[in-house]
């Protein structure tokens, strides 16, 4: 059955069901943990998508942390929230790009910056493509690389970090 129906970057109507959610999600997890992503501290920040749905679920089914951050904030501000909530993974829309590319040197943090919307990796490797990602999570999964799949998390640990204007 649809999960999820929503235009794609052709503008056209795309629609994912159950099934593919779930798949989706385990080849995320796979990758992110390809790169040591699924214990991290884990940002997102872009418009409401499904690929953003695709990151929050997977951290939540994760032993990491997500941090989805406000699109609305200036770039110092977003410096800010992933420095302090130690973000070692960055998953962002275009629309964003020049923001992060600002404040993307001031993160210690930062090991990994993965674009939602490219469809290759960056010429000089600092920012990977989700698309990408993707593909090599379900490769490992069809390698029989099953550690996502099987990891159990700590439902009793903290999976969020959330600033809002009230956060001290």
């Amino acid at each position: 059955k649809p999960a999820f129906m929503f235009k794609n970057d052709k503008k056209e109507i795309e629609t994912k069901t159950y099934q593919q959610f779930s798949d989706d999600l385990d080849a995320l997890g796979t990758a992110l943990n390809s790169i040591g992503g699924f214990d991290r501290h884990i940002a997102v920040i872009g418009d409401n998508s499904y690929k953003w749905i695709t990151v929050y679920i997977t951290m939540l089914q994760s032993r990491g942390v997500c941090v989805p951050v406000d699109k609305e904030l200036p770039p110092n501000e977003i410096a800010y929230i992933l420095s302090n909530a130690d973000a070692e993974v960055l998953f962002f829309s275009k629309m964003y790009a020049d923001k992060i590319m600002q404040i993307k040197e001031q993160i210690p943090t930062l090991k990994y910056c993965i674009a939602l919307d490219a469809d290759e990796d960056s010429e000089d490797g600092s920012i990977l493509s989700y698309s990408k990602l993707m593909k090599s999570g379900y490769k490992a999964l069809d390698n029989g690389d099953r550690a996502f799949l099987e990891m159990k998390p700590k439902h009793e640990t903290l999976k969020m970090l959330v600033y809002t204007s009230g956060t001290t």
